[in-house]
């Protein structure tokens, strides 16, 4: 994984937040994070700080994140 995937990851999640279908966008956010976790946990990035970081931009994203 990479910047770049994270960076289109985040596309997903806008666009479903765009749509109003918030329940979606708040599990692409929760898959994100887990992928780029394993790929951190699994040696499989050049720069770990970097990457959780870029996917940490999701939260920048405004839209409703429920828990049932």
């Amino acid at each position: 994984m990479d910047i770049k995937h994270v960076q289109a990851g985040i596309a997903d999640i806008k666009a479903s937040a765009s749509m109003g279908d918030y329940e979606a966008a708040h599990a692409l956010e929760d898959r994100l994070y887990v992928h780029v976790l394993l790929s951190i946990a699994n040696g499989k990035c050049k720069d770990p700080a970097k990457l959780a970081s870029a996917a940490l931009k999701s939260r920048e994203l405004d839209f409703p994140r429920w828990c049932a």
